[in-house]
């Protein structure tokens, strides 16, 4: 008789948190460690996110299981860090937001993590921001070729021209309105002057700041790009 693996809904309906637990306890490394964090700090956790969570989690740590530091993941830095995301992605508002934080504890796991009042701002800036906010970064930090020029011939029709096309596909109603709380946040350049707009027209990814690229790269925000443009080119201050 061919037994078939439980869905993910049966998983729910049957074993509630337990089945939380045991998919956190399948995360490669840490599952034993994850599973009693959860176990003794959140009683009440919402169980399908957390599953989802786990899964997601589990594929990142497998991807880079051979930068994982094992003796961090021992410490109770790493189990704060792991009890403040599993606080954090419980939350509705991070529902759309769950495979970023498994992104930034498995980045967290390696040897090469950020300092630990880095990784605390990125995952404070995570919680803070919109969805909508981070398919925007994206796009831009993403780039896209130059669009061709179009009267008036400006460097500032050309700039907003770059940015339009850059967060084209980027899943927002209000691409001002995200921007604007991108920059506030220091994670891209305002687009105040005239060279600021040059660089823009020229490559619109230099509008991302060092801060933008640090969170773009930790909470892996996307796969088509592993850091800022290169060092060559000039830089936008």
């Amino acid at each position: 008789m061919v037994i078939r693996p439980e869905t993910r809904a049966e998983k729910l309906s049957s074993a509630g948190i337990g089945a939380a637990l045991g998919a956190l306890g399948e995360v490669p490394v840490v599952g034993g460690i994850l599973a009693g964090i959860v176990g003794s700090f959140v009683p009440d956790v919402k169980v399908e996110r957390v599953i989802r969570f786990a899964e997601d989690l589990a594929a990142r740590v497998e991807a880079v299981e051979d930068k994982i530091d094992h003796e961090f993941v021992l410490r109770e830095e790493f189990a704060a860090a792991v009890e403040d995301t599993l606080d954090r992605i419980t939350r509705r508002r991070n529902d759309q937001k769950l495979q970023f934080f498994a992104a930034a504890i498995a980045a967290t796991m390696t040897v090469d993590r950020p300092a630990e009042r880095e990784r605390e701002r990125l995952v404070d800036l995570l919680d803070e921001l919109r969805p909508s906010h981070l398919s925007v970064l994206a796009g831009i930090a993403r780039g896209t070729p130059p669009p061709d020029a179009r009267p008036p011939f400006t460097v500032g029709v050309a700039a907003n021209d770059a940015v339009a096309a850059a967060t084209a596909s980027a899943d927002t109603d209000d691409v001002q309105g995200d921007i604007r709380q991108l920059e506030v946040r220091g994670l891209i350049v305002p687009m105040g002057s005239g060279t600021v707009m040059l660089h823009a027209a020229y490559d619109v990814r230099r509008l991302v700041t060092p801060l933008g690229w640090k969170l773009i790269q930790f909470a892996a925000l996307t796969k088509d790009i592993v850091g800022p443009p290169g060092s060559d080119e000039p830089e936008v201050s």
